[in-house]
């Protein structure tokens, strides 16, 4: 998988995408990040290439970057957990998110996670730490 998503491919593919981001103008605004990762199907099992988009509001899967709305969220609030074996799938690091009572599977490029910059594990611990923050002040 992350012979697909060198930074070479995610800034290439990155930069196309700002052309197009009035698709996506309402997710991106407040965006932790966005590109293209590895979902895993809940129905089949199998891989698959989407763009996602992570803010404070939760996590948004689209086909492609074409697609207007998501077809795969994760709102922020239903979050409750993430976690990871390490496991390591075609050079990506595997993830699990725990939202409702479904879990999901996400395969991340491996990098420096000391940076915040493409750093889709950051992205993924912001998205709930953020959203237990801001439950806890409107309480």
């Amino acid at each position: 998988m992350s012979k697909l998503l060198t930074s070479n491919v995610y800034m290439s593919e990155f930069n196309a995408i700002q052309d197009r981001s009035q698709v996506h103008a309402e997710y991106l605004k407040d965006d932790f990040i966005h590109g293209f990762i590895y979902k895993k199907s809940q129905v089949i099992g199998k891989w698959e290439r989407r763009f996602i988009i992570i803010n404070k509001r939760g996590l948004f899967s689209f086909k492609d970057q074409n697609q207007v709305k998501p077809s795969f969220t994760i709102p922020a609030e239903e979050v409750k957990y993430m976690w990871t074996r390490f496991d390591i799938e075609m050079g990506d690091l595997i993830i699990k998110v725990k939202f409702g009572s479904t879990k999901t599977e996400f395969a991340i490029p491996i990098i420096n996670f000391m940076e915040r910059r493409n750093n889709w594990l950051f992205a993924f611990y912001r998205l709930i730490i953020d959203s237990r923050w801001i439950q806890a002040e409107s309480r």
